[in-house]
């Protein structure tokens, strides 16, 4: 028992996601044959592409730059995103709690050798995002390396970005705190 404990703890997070979405994966609509052609006839091959194989552009609806397929059943509209759609028809099912990354940065596209299915935290920092690109910084802005000796993580408790984590640079916070005490002392001597 212990040592099964010991081996579960092991196992990376994605692999222990990837086994339980196996069990539990996202409901896939029942599409008809007509669905699947309206669905595929909405995509446009364009070659304005970064990697040699062309994207698969969606013509149609769009949410945020995502293709958006519309079906509907009992007089409900029910909208799927069009790159989960053809991943799912063409390659196979996306497990519960996995997402889907475009490799090409092209939201609309839905070509199969495009996507691959990553965490949620793995798509957010594959991103161009502000978060993703201070998470790739080594360095602080003042030159100083983000080692695990230089580095404290403080979280913030109040205000608009409450539970945020911010990474701090433990030479500058130093160095910061040195100046406001000396203007301290300068302020309490005059």
């Amino acid at each position: 028992m212990l040592q099964e404990k010991m081996e579960n703890e092991g196992v990376d997070q994605r692999l222990r996601t990837v086994q339980k979405g196996i069990l539990k994966a996202k409901p896939f609509p029942n599409l008809s044959y007509l669905h699947i052609v309206r669905l595929f006839s909405g995509i446009k091959v364009s070659y304005k592409s970064v990697h040699r194989t062309s994207c698969w552009d969606w013509k149609r609806t769009k949410s945020n730059g995502y293709g958006c397929f519309v079906i509907k059943r009992g007089g409900k509209r029910h909208y799927y995103f069009v790159h989960r759609l053809v991943y799912q028809l063409l390659v196979e099912p996306i497990p519960y709690g996995l997402t889907i990354d475009h490799i090409c940065r092209n939201k609309g596209c839905s070509n199969p050798d495009h996507l691959r299915v990553v965490t949620l935290r793995e798509n957010i920092l594959c991103s161009l995002s502000l978060t993703a690109m201070n998470h790739r910084k080594t360095q602080c802005k003042n030159g100083h390396d983000f080692s695990k000796e230089n580095t404290m993580f403080y979280v913030r408790k109040s205000g608009p970005c409450s539970g945020n984590t911010r990474r701090l640079c433990i030479q500058c916070r130093k160095r910061s705190e040195e100046k406001r005490n000396l203007k301290r002392r300068e302020i309490k001597s005059a």
